[in-house]
């Protein structure tokens, strides 16, 4: 009795197990696949567009401040006359401090410190610019080459639109282009540059002195001989009275012989405590005579009468 019962049993829990699903035959999943690239098909595809470069922007060249060493074309050169073409450059043409006259008959930097009127400071170049001012910041600079004369700047500023132009100091409408004529010195003891670039008649006046002495010392001491000046100033007469202009004093000359190819500045001179310069028992350039009246006047006599 005991096997029916156990049969039983065993027949009811078949019957109340859940049914398998019958199998059903489902097709595999169809992956789509690109087909692989031949080396025909890659030479054929066109390459993506390339983005155009934009045309390389000229930097400006910077103006070059010579050394005392070199021949200064600028002083032999040197020409107020106003013709020609213009030379186009660029850079700027302050180097080291700058230093300005004021109407106060005063030297002074370009933050308004006043300048020492001993302080001894060696000529190095003398440049005559053409600068095109807009909304008080220089545009560009013209650089005129010894020998040349200025270009036409009336004819530059007739043609330049009247957006351009502005008013002076006095109220006096002024076109872009203004002349300038731009000294650079090197202080005698710590050999920093300096800057002086004026456009006024005086400053004009003081630039040609100075140019007419270096020209003729160096016709009859060579190029390599430099002046040493103090910051001065000197009556002017004008329609209104007279007023006082910007000087340079000539207080020795001096000249530099490196030997050959030697364009070099001498080094600055080593800082001591406190901020003093050294001062060497030789200066690193001699000191040069000015030529006597028999030097000067035998350079112009023919050769038979010396």
């Amino acid at each position: 009795m005991s096997n029916a019962v156990t049969g039983q049993a065993a027949e009811q829990s078949a019957k109340a197990a859940p049914k398998k699903p019958a199998a059903v035959n489902v097709p595999p999943r169809q992956v789509k696949r690109t087909p692989p690239v031949t080396p025909s098909a890659q030479t054929a595809a066109k390459p993506p567009a390339q983005i155009a470069k934009l045309p390389a922007v000229a930097q400006p060249k910077p103006l070059a401040m010579q050394s005392p060493t070199s021949a200064l074309d600028g002083f032999p050169g040197f020409n107020e006359e106003v013709e020609g073409a213009d030379r186009p450059q660029g850079g700027s043409v302050i180097h080291g401090t700058l230093i300005k006259f004021t109407s106060e008959a005063e030297w002074v930097t370009g933050n308004g410190d006043e300048m020492s009127r001993e302080r001894e400071l060696i000529v190095v170049d003398i440049v005559r610019i053409v600068q095109k001012w807009v909304d008080q910041m220089p545009q560009e600079t013209i650089i005129v080459p010894p020998g040349e004369k200025f270009p036409d700047i009336n004819a530059m500023n007739e043609a330049a639109p009247q957006s351009e132009w502005r008013e002076d100091l006095n109220g006096k409408k002024v076109g872009p282009y203004q002349k300038q004529i731009v000294v650079y010195l090197l202080d005698a003891l710590s050999l920093d540059k300096l800057t002086f670039p004026t456009s006024t008649t005086g400053g004009g006046m003081a630039c040609r002195d100075l140019s007419d002495k270096v020209a003729w010392m160096r016709k009859n001491r060579g190029p390599r001989v430099s002046a040493v000046i103090t910051l001065s100033d000197k009556f002017m007469p004008t329609k209104y009275g007279g007023r006082q202009r910007p000087h340079f004093e000539v207080v020795r000359w001096i000249g530099f012989d490196t030997g050959e190819g030697g364009d070099a500045l001498p080094a600055p001179k080593p800082v001591l405590t406190g901020g003093a310069a050294a001062t060497p028992k030789t200066p690193p350039w001699n000191e040069v005579e000015e030529p006597s009246l028999k030097e000067e006047l035998n350079d112009d006599l023919p050769d038979f009468a010396k």
